[in-house]
């Protein structure tokens, strides 16, 4: 079946290049978009470590930045977007940064406390 290869080929490629990646939608399980990707931030053996999500804002003023781990976010085979679990409100309450003003996401105390919010299971996001 010709069409089953074509959506196999764009599922492989939604789901690992990472230029497919940047610009893709996150939503999270209601189906909302909270952001969108913007860049992918490896770790010190060059494995996905984070995903930098850009929320709020408009027209790129105001936007907040997000390095979601890469753990927390699940592709969605025939969709172009990934999703997070997570609601808008307990996103404005997680870790951010300005866009021009990064932290040094590999200070061990920093993505510890960060990886917490958003890996701290669903239990504690209710």
């Amino acid at each position: 079946n010709q069409a089953a290869g074509k959506s196999a080929q764009e599922d492989w490629q939604r789901i690992y290049r990472v230029s497919k990646i940047i610009g893709s939608d996150v939503r999270n399980l209601q189906g909302e978009k909270v952001g969108d990707i913007k860049d992918v931030v490896l770790d010190r053996q060059g494995m996905v470590s984070y995903a930098v999500v850009s929320t709020g804002g408009f027209l790129g003023m105001g936007n907040r930045m997000h390095a979601v781990p890469w753990s927390a976010l699940r592709s969605v085979p025939g969709r172009d977007h990934r999703v997070l679990d997570i609601d808008k409100e307990r996103l404005k309450q997680a870790p951010s940064f300005e866009p021009d003003k990064w932290p040094n996401v590999v200070d061990e105390g920093w993505s510890s406390a960060n990886r917490r919010f958003f890996e701290g299971g669903s239990s504690e996001r209710r």
